[in-house]
């Protein structure tokens, strides 16, 4: 089925099941990719190359979101649908994938950083549900690990963040 307008929920954005978080999503990416806020917050967006991980339910509506935001700023995203083997493959959503389900996935992982759904990260903002943390997997998966937040606008900040550390780093790896 389709996804509902923004009219659809009233005054009540019904987060809680997933389908609000959906439509603020949608609705604050068109805004986005619409505007040139976009483009004056990214300098340095050609040299985003990373990957975003996330549900298989999300996976449809986040890819075409990122394509047309790679198409305007001309970032190298790559949006990894992850199957959930700690609950079971019949749980699509993003909020419950584990850290583990991410490792499984990383010959799909490219790029010099990664974003993980930020509801994955119920525990602190940091953990998993199998209590693995972003900084087991920046350590098991050799590259910089965030969680994107709850918009493609906050994801974009956090991989320019990411990027901007890993060049810091890399330089004074060399000093």
């Amino acid at each position: 089925m389709p996804l509902p307008g923004r009219v659809h929920y009233g005054e009540y954005p019904q987060i809680e099941d997933g389908v609000g978080m959906v439509r603020r999503f949608v609705t604050e990416a068109g805004k986005m990719l619409a505007s040139d806020l976009s483009l004056r917050l990214t300098a340095n967006s050609k040299t985003l190359h990373g990957t975003v991980v996330t549900g298989q339910l999300f996976f449809p509506i986040l890819s075409r979101h990122v394509t047309d935001l790679n198409d305007k700023l001309k970032t190298r995203f790559k949006v990894v649908a992850v199957e959930n083997k700690f609950f079971g493959e019949e749980v699509t959503v993003a909020g419950l994938i584990a850290g583990g389900d991410v490792l499984a996935a990383r010959q799909s992982i490219e790029g010099d950083f990664l974003i993980v759904p930020e509801l994955a990260c119920l525990k602190s903002g940091q953990v998993f549900l199998d209590d693995m943390t972003i900084d087991d997997l920046k350590s098991e998966l050799q590259r910089p690990v965030a969680h994107g937040g709850p918009s493609l606008l906050t994801m974009l900040r956090k991989a320019e963040e990411l990027s901007q550390r890993e060049q810091r780093a890399s330089i004074s790896n060399f000093s």
